[in-house]
């Protein structure tokens, strides 16, 4: 498992789901999603099977939307973007749907593994909630995320190399994963106390006396 998963990019940039399905894995797909109030259901659609759940992104639609919990009948619980924790946002109502769930897992594996490696830290799976050695978890998860973000857009301007908007946006990208590398502070506590001993930029590594 990793740190980062669909989601995380989601709260980032929430069309990254619909924009480039040309480089996402394809988890499932149907054409018969029927959405009434936060609830999703379709009868060609085994989420269970497809592995399909909370954590990842469907795109209802054209409208990518965060699953929340699956409900007791197969149906998933969905919500528009919101606020971290906040209220569910009901999305567009109808029958007949399209469904996809795409993934950019190896976007994010990739990335990952590369920030990490550069910070001299292991990963630890998602469901733990702090790492034992990274005290400032959260910053290194952000990294995470603009560095997959970037790697998929430039994926995607590699398929379509004449779109200039996307290009544009894909440098955008690219700029802000660049700044925040420059400016991420990988606090490492070294002996379990819950304090950090030693700070980590990428490519270097600062031992602090305590």
């Amino acid at each position: 498992m990793t740190l980062v998963n669909d989601l995380d990019l989601f709260h980032v940039e929430p069309n990254l789901f619909s924009d480039a399905s040309d480089v996402a894995l394809r988890l499932l797909e149907a054409s018969d999603g029927a959405v009434d109030g936060t609830s999703l259901s379709s009868s060609g659609a085994d989420f269970e099977a497809a592995g399909v759940g909370v954590g990842h992104v469907v795109v209802v639609g054209d409208e990518p939307l965060e699953i929340v919990s699956e409900g007791q009948f197969g149906e998933l619980i969905v919500t528009r973007p919101r606020s971290i924790e906040g209220p569910l946002v009901a999305p567009s109502q109808g029958t007949d749907l399209s469904v996809a769930v795409r993934s950019f897992e190896r976007f994010i594996t990739r990335s990952e593994a590369w920030v990490l490696g550069a910070l001299g830290v292991e990963a630890v799976p998602k469901s733990d909630t702090t790492d034992p050695s990274i005290v400032n978890l959260e910053d290194v998860v952000a990294l995470i995320v603009s560095e997959a973000i970037a790697e998929v857009l430039a994926a995607l301007v590699a398929l379509h190399p004449d779109d200039a908007v996307l290009a544009a946006r894909a440098d955008s990208a690219r700029t802000r994963a660049l700044t925040d590398r420059s400016r991420t502070v990988a606090r490492i506590d070294l002996d379990g106390d819950g304090e950090p001993e030693a700070t980590r930029r990428m490519g270097s590594i600062t031992l602090v006396r305590t």
